[in-house]
């Protein structure tokens, strides 16, 4: 059966259902769109580019806003304390969650009136509404997968070369919808994982739209850490790219899930920024970090993704699919994240792959076969920059199996110098892209 998830009918028919007091929770969140995908129809995992929009209603009650400290001002306070005073000061609920090593601040659900207050205070340096993206797609027909990225020119050979290490001791940890850990592309390579999606007591995420808002922390539900299982096919997909034994580039890396997308492909940009957080304070090194995920402009995206780079591990980040620029686009536009765009079979900017000035690099997005996370054997085809994505992220595991030494700006400068130049077929209305395709493996290249 064909599920296509609709998020502004969808919010609009919930909405209908709660009543009054549960539509103020969904008040003001941004309309965003996910790095997205394609997949089949049968499976209710995702469908096609991605696109949320959410309804709003007119609504003074509290909205969960993600809260920056000026940290100029902290001096030796604890950042649990001061969020828990501040919040107090102004009368407000306890913060759902505090973030202390990508940047200081926390989240929370505030009034008009509470974040008025908030704006006024020195130690405040920002407060931005919480943001939802989720996913959705169509079928598509499977294809050509690792080939063209060991390729100096096309047509390919149907031989997939990678060095004998292929990222054996490299970490990558994916912040996604999780992992099926028993499906075979991942045999005996599945690290510690993280989950930061609250699914309530239904256990559901897709039946309350993204735990609006903080609602099941304050009824004192909270995320079960370890639960960060695929229950969506999104996440399942992106890890079988980076490092599936078939399907995958490091065949040899361990794969971390970190679940920030839930059942329904939703999540919050709250929850993303934890997920960061978590990686940032406890990552296995040598890592790198796959974000097949994005939204419109959000500064405090882009400093925890900067800050990630800053704790010495290299962020792979999604263009995006909107066949628009990339700098409007976060964390697309982190000046230390790798950004990469998408190109087909035939050497093609994908029609849908965001582009411009803050895109570092393409690699293979369109029509892309990995894991499903439906079985422990099957398969999906899905396009979107979130399919290019861990081919990077997967050839950056390449480098650091080679030399574990390297830190996260001597990768992007290997990704860059080995890419193959000149050979993409850019769309016409790409300005500034460079013409740089992913060549994961340079000493075995084919001419």
């Amino acid at each position: 059966m064909r599920f296509d998830f609709d998020t502004r009918s969808y919010t609009g028919n919930l909405l209908g259902h709660l009543g009054s007091g549960s539509r103020l929770l969904l008040a003001g969140l941004a309309a965003v769109s996910l790095a997205a995908c394609s997949e089949s129809p049968s499976s209710p995992e995702i469908t096609g580019e991605t696109t949320a929009v959410v309804d709003t209603v007119q609504d003074i009650g509290p909205q969960p806003y993600v809260v920056r400290l000026n940290e100029s001002l902290l001096g030796l306070q604890l950042v649990s304390n001061v969020v828990d005073s501040t919040l107090a000061l102004i009368g407000a609920e306890a913060a759902f969650l505090k973030y202390d090593t990508v940047f200081k601040g926390f989240a929370a659900r505030l009034t008009e009136q509470q974040v008025a207050a908030l704006e006024q205070l020195p130690i405040i340096a920002s407060v931005r509404p919480d943001t939802l993206v989720s996913i959705s797609g169509t079928q598509t027909s499977p294809t050509y997968g690792l080939d063209r990225i060991d390729e100096l020119s096309l047509p390919m050979d149907g031989v997939f070369s990678y060095p004998d290490s292929a990222g054996a001791g490299v970490h990558v940890y994916v912040l996604d919808s999780g992992i099926n850990p028993d499906h075979v592309e991942f045999s005996g390579r599945v690290g510690t994982g993280r989950n930061f999606i609250n699914d309530g007591p239904i256990g559901i995420d897709s039946l309350i739209v993204l735990n609006l808002g903080g609602i099941w922390e304050v009824l004192g539900y909270q995320p079960d850490p370890d639960a960060w299982q695929d229950c969506n096919g999104h996440g399942t997909h992106v890890s079988g790219t980076a490092v599936g034994t078939t399907y995958g580039v490091a065949k040899h890396a361990t794969v971390h899930p970190i679940r920030v997308l839930g059942c329904a492909g939703t999540g919050a940009f709250s929850g993303i920024i934890a997920g960061m957080e978590w990686v940032a304070e406890n990552a296995e090194r040598p890592a790198v970090v796959n974000m097949s995920l994005g939204a419109g402009s959000n500064p405090d995206i882009d400093a925890a993704t900067n800050a990630l780079f800053a704790a010495g591990i290299l962020p792979l980040v999604a263009a995006g699919n909107d066949n628009a620029d990339a700098c409007g686009h976060s964390p697309a536009a982190a000046v230390n994240a790798v950004t990469v765009g998408s190109t087909d079979a035939a050497d093609n900017e994908s029609s849908f792959s965001n582009h411009g000035t803050c895109v570092d690099i393409f690699a293979p997005g369109t029509d892309v076969v990995s894991a499903s996370y439906s079985n422990t054997t099957g398969t999906s085809t899905l396009s979107g920059t979130s399919m290019a994505t861990p081919h990077v992220a997967g050839a950056a595991a390449l480098i650091l199996g080679e030399t574990p030494s390297l830190s996260p700006a001597d990768v992007t400068a290997a990704l860059i110098s080995n890419a193959t130049s000149g050979t993409i077929a850019l769309s016409p209305a790409t300005a500034g892209s460079p013409n740089l395709l992913l060549n994961a493996f340079p000493e075995g290249a084919k001419q």
